[in-house]
């Protein structure tokens, strides 16, 4: 199951593009940490700690809520500061993957993201996300565990 289900250090791979700025190639890490019991409640916290050549001295960090509200489905729920707004929205999940469709409640930001774990263990996100009906951002991201060693 995806990343949110599955707490950890993760290395991320992929690509980032925006119409104004082109692709760019990230690589970086990602520390998920989860409260709570899924599939009741989860409260997820994902920590950015560096992509591509920026290394960050306070981790960017973005926050989600996670609750089942019926079979195989999941509300979603993230504060964004940066954007200075609440998304909301709704998905479905299965054995191996996740998807998720979201906006804002004055409907000036949308979004959907899909997460599939491969049979290596690794997990393919893509996504989209638009402001005012114009997509700024699309990626395509591959997150494979970091082994931690004793």
């Amino acid at each position: 199951m995806h990343a949110f289900l599955l707490p950890g250090e993760w290395l991320v791979t992929g690509y980032f593009f925006d119409p104004e700025g082109g692709e760019t190639t990230a690589t970086g890490t990602a520390v998920v940490r989860a409260d709570g019991e899924f599939p009741e409640v989860l409260d997820v916290t994902v920590e950015l700690r560096e992509v591509g050549h920026a290394s960050y001295t306070a981790p960017q960090t973005t926050s989600y809520h996670l609750e089942i509200v019926g079979d195989r489905r999941v509300r979603f729920r993230m504060d964004s500061i940066s954007l200075s707004a609440m998304l909301v929205g709704e998905g479905t999940f299965s054995h191996r993957a996740l998807v998720l469709g979201y906006g804002s409640h004055d409907r000036r930001y949308a979004g959907f993201e899909s997460f599939v774990q491969e049979k290596d263990g690794s997990i393919v996100a893509c996504g989209c996300f638009s402001a005012d009906g114009v997509t700024v951002k699309t990626w395509e991201v591959t997150m494979e565990p970091v082994e931690l060693s004793d």
